[in-house]
């Protein structure tokens, strides 16, 4: 049997929160064999998934995004156009049962529904063609050179593609698209964005035609998968749309190829095509010198770095690099199939994860067609411990100013902060300033009150011996305000100090 010439993927992906307070980004890496019938389709999916107003849309596509594709007929089918329709229908079914998850999301701090929402981008790889959909603004771009024929001949330098467009409310087919469905796009800090028209917060009870509405620029892409907010009952459309653009690439067996799927929180800072060079230096790297390093983590960095360059707080990000080349795999003797054994091999990243993925061989035969043929992947890096931080104890308030030690060979000192004379009569104070702070021993017992208020004195006699300590009292007074006159507006609270200093020269 002639041998097989197989596609082979080695893939590495990173995300980090940046210095936002949420992480919103999730990403998915899937190897996958399904049986339909009698057609077995093997295939390698990629998604990225940058949410905002929550992450509850982003980690719901994740999750339900390619089991829908997978129930789609016409996605086994050898069709190119029937395969794309697939999986834009699944898009707008996955976006629909939305609805379903909507009363469980949290809602938003002035009580309505949940405004969350997600981009999409999404690589599928079934034997010579690859196909990429995407809503939003997470781009993913193809870098490519021809291979070097002569070992001696200089490898030419890789060109950028960009395989999706980035759905902006400014872009003219988008805009008419947002007014036909009964929207508006409004420029707000210079970012043109969908306006969410929302009842006035004085509005109760259903909406109405009359019902006086807030225009509120919003969100600054044009499609996404949730943003429920968005429609339009009176049209039954949706202003900011789930339906994705789907494209169908050939991979060139002549060609050394990589795809870069990454959120905005790459792009904003990082050039398509600076991107795909920092990809190349490290694959030439690592075929003249061995060297292996993370493309996804290069990449990721480089961008955490220009948004601190630029004294800007980092948004989310997420990255997954594809390495795509061409083998050729000799059959197994006597069995005549590619692959001996198959395990499902899925990865969902979120966090500051990093996995890598070793060669995975996915091809055809070059005489027939065939879906694609794909090996195990490698075990990924094992992930660290995370080290369980120890849990203190909580401190148990004072509950006055007696304190016992359990332990009498060591004291530690505590300080006590009151604003209260401590016979309970409140001190008049002009600020919080004035609060009286006293240090104290835990093996002393200084003094106490009464039922009525009255101090009176220790019970037990400090004695100077090695196993007691020398009690350390400090008060610290305010000054007190005074009249103009000069005459002290709070009585001054000398006898309490002649006390104290009575009590220390006792000891």
């Amino acid at each position: 049997m002639a041998p097989t010439n197989c596609w082979n993927l080695r893939v590495t992906a990173e995300v980090n929160q940046g210095g936002r307070k949420y992480m919103e980004d999730v990403t998915s890496v899937q190897f996958e064999r399904v049986k339909s019938g009698k057609i077995v389709v093997e295939y390698a999916a990629f998604a990225i998934f940058d949410g905002h107003g929550g992450k509850d849309a982003a980690h719901f596509a994740r999750d339900n995004l390619l089991e829908t594709i997978k129930l789609q007929k016409g996605f086994f089918s050898n069709n190119e156009s029937t395969v794309k329709k697939s999986i834009s229908e699944a898009f707008v079914i996955t976006h629909h049962a939305m609805w379903n998850k909507l009363p469980e999301w949290p809602k938003t701090p002035l009580g309505h529904p949940s405004t969350a929402g997600t981009t999409a981008s999404l690589v599928i790889i079934r034997g010579n063609r690859m196909y990429v959909a995407n809503v939003g603004d997470s781009m993913v771009v193809m870098g490519s050179r021809d291979i070097c024929e002569k070992p001696n001949q200089q490898p030419k330098s890789y060109v950028a593609s960009g395989l999706t467009i980035d759905h902006k409310p400014e872009l003219l087919k988008e805009r008419k698209r947002i007014e036909k469905c009964g929207g508006c796009v409004m420029n707000k800090s210079g970012v043109n964005r969908v306006v969410w028209a929302r009842p006035k917060l004085t509005h109760n009870g259903p909406i109405r035609r009359s019902t006086k509405l807030d225009k509120i620029p919003f969100l600054a892409v044009a499609r996404s998968l949730g943003d429920l907010w968005s429609f339009n009952s009176e049209l039954n459309e949706f202003v900011v749309s789930p339906v994705p653009d789907v494209y169908a690439y050939n991979l060139h067996p002549g060609k050394e190829q990589f795809v870069v799927l990454a959120s905005d929180g790459l792009w904003n800072m990082v050039r398509p095509q600076e991107c795909v060079s920092v990809v190349a230096d490290i694959e030439d790297k690592r075929k003249n010198t061995g060297s292996i390093s993370s493309p996804a983590h290069k990449l990721v960095q480089l961008a955490l770095d220009r948004w601190a360059m630029r004294m800007m707080r980092a948004d989310n990000t997420s990255v997954i690099v594809v390495i795509i080349e061409r083998r050729k795999i000799e059959p197994s003797k006597g069995k005549g199939t590619y692959v001996e054994s198959w395990t499902s091999a899925k990865s969902e990243m979120t966090g500051s994860d990093v996995e890598e993925f070793g060669s995975i061989a996915t091809g055809e035969k070059e005489t027939a067609d065939k879906p694609m043929k794909v090996s195990l992947p490698t075990e990924g890096k094992p992930k660290e411990e995370e080290v369980e931080k120890p849990v203190l104890p909580p401190i148990e308030p004072l509950q006055d100013a007696s304190i016992s030690s359990s332990n009498g060979d060591v004291s530690d000192e505590v300080i006590v902060k009151t604003g209260e004379d401590k016979s309970g009569e409140k001190v008049e104070e002009p600020s919080s300033s004035g609060i009286t702070e006293s240090r104290v021993t835990r093996s002393q017992t200084l003094e106490n009150t009464n039922s009525w208020g009255k101090r009176k004195s220790s019970t037990r006699t400090p004695t100077r011996d090695n196993k007691t300590r020398r009690v350390s009292l400090r008060c610290k007074i305010k000054k007190r305000p005074r009249s103009e006159g000069g005459a002290a507006l709070v009585k001054s609270p000398e006898p309490r100090i002649r006390r104290l200093r009575a009590a220390k020269r006792s000891l």
